[in-house]
């Protein structure tokens, strides 16, 4: 062989030698991304959010998470009392999937467990995990309030509706509203 050809040759074998520790090592696992709060969509929520003058018999709430694969709980309080730590008058949990979708609908059911005589204040809570009745962690939970309030919506007052003398500002004592 002639002696040209062995550094050329020597070359070659550091390349493929090179190339085939690179195509043979295994690819290292992506780390795990860290868990993201689920983000409830307040502008589509049923009902509205805020107060309500007829009971609901179910909350629709669509929740929005970042990674489609993260299982996620929630729940439906009920004039919810730290000290109580009631348990919630509805929950579920949402398993996540590698298809799964970004976002989700829940229906929260009331169950006929609230009487509809007096206020109450709901909320739903959602997070990756809740710990104990109602406690997560806040960076990773999402909620939304609504308030029941059994007593009719009462019209807006307008002052402008009441004239001089009838009880109105000019009235004064002669309508009996002035102390003598």
């Amino acid at each position: 062989m002639n002696r040209a050809v062995y550094p050329l040759f020597a070359i070659g074998v550091l390349i493929a030698g090179g190339v085939s520790c690179v195509l043979l090592d295994p690819v290292p696992e992506l780390p795990k991304l860290p868990a993201s709060a689920p983000r409830i969509e307040k502008e589509l929520l049923d009902p509205r959010q805020g107060v309500r003058h007829e009971m609901p018999d179910h909350f629709v709430v669509p929740i929005r998470r970042l990674d489609p694969t993260q299982t996620l709980y929630w729940k439906l309080f009920v004039d919810w009392d730290p000290d109580r730590r009631d348990p919630p008058i509805d929950s579920d949990k949402i398993d996540g999937s590698p298809d799964g979708l970004n976002l989700i609908v829940v229906t929260a059911h009331l169950n006929g467990a609230v009487e509809t005589t007096r206020m109450h204040t709901f909320e739903f809570v959602v997070a990756p995990d809740l710990l104990d009745t109602r406690i997560s962690d806040p960076n990773l939970t999402d909620s939304v309030q609504w308030t029941y309030d059994p007593t009719p919506e009462m019209p807006p007052f307008d002052a402008a509706v009441l004239e001089a003398g009838e009880g109105g500002a000019d009235a004064g004592d002669e309508a009996g509203l002035v102390p003598q």
